[in-house]
């Protein structure tokens, strides 16, 4: 699933530029791992098929398009021109909204998680593409990380607030306590449903 490009940008590490935009920078990253091109503009600043060109060396690039999709998401019309619910930004990436932006045209939904059934489920669509992750408190989902690819042990994670990937191991995801990037609790995965996994 990772090109060349993509892999090029993973490897720069790169961060949320704010404390909010965790799920938009999943978003970024998630686009360059499912579309080189855009990988590549990313890396290098310039598209190579429409030619469009981003001013700035790759972390002022990522910052940019993260905040250009933390906008988009929160506002009241999404990628595909339909309307949403308006969301304020200081809450973050609102669910619905990620669901929306990370492949329009695709019914996606929110399966709970730290439960054994879901585990399957996550494998099976991460051969694929990646898939978020809301992780949070017991009380609480209060970050998104975004779930990149598996073996047979672990599940690799990209975490914005650090840019880095994280290994979480495979037996640990269907606990009730499942700590990923610092938190305790894995919330839910933004799956396509059944009828879109493949």
């Amino acid at each position: 699933m990772t090109g060349p490009w993509a892999s090029r940008l993973l490897d720069s590490a790169p961060r949320q530029p704010d404390q909010v935009s965790c799920g938009a920078a999943c978003l970024v990253v998630a686009r360059a791992l499912t579309d080189e091109r855009y990988a590549e503009l990313l890396v290098t600043g310039r598209h190579p098929t429409t030619g469009h060109e981003l001013s700035g060396g790759s972390d002022e690039r990522f910052t940019v398009e993260t905040h250009r999709t933390h906008r988009r998401v929160t506002s009241p019309v999404d990628l595909s021109g339909r309307t949403q619910p308006p969301w304020p930004r200081r809450l973050g990436t609102p669910p619905w909204a990620l669901a929306r932006e990370l492949s329009p045209g695709v019914v996606r939904r929110l399966v709970y998680g730290g439960g054994a059934e879901t585990v399957p489920k996550l494998l099976h669509v991460l051969v694929s593409r990646p898939v978020p992750l809301y992780v949070g408190t017991r009380r609480l989902p209060r970050h998104v990380v975004l779930a990149v690819r598996a073996d047979a042990t672990a599940v690799t994670c990209y975490e914005p607030s650090s840019g880095r990937l994280i290994p979480v191991p495979i037996a640990e995801l269907g606990a009730a306590r499942c700590p990923i990037a610092g938190w305790t609790r894995w919330w839910w995965a933004v799956l396509p449903t059944d009828d879109d996994a493949g």
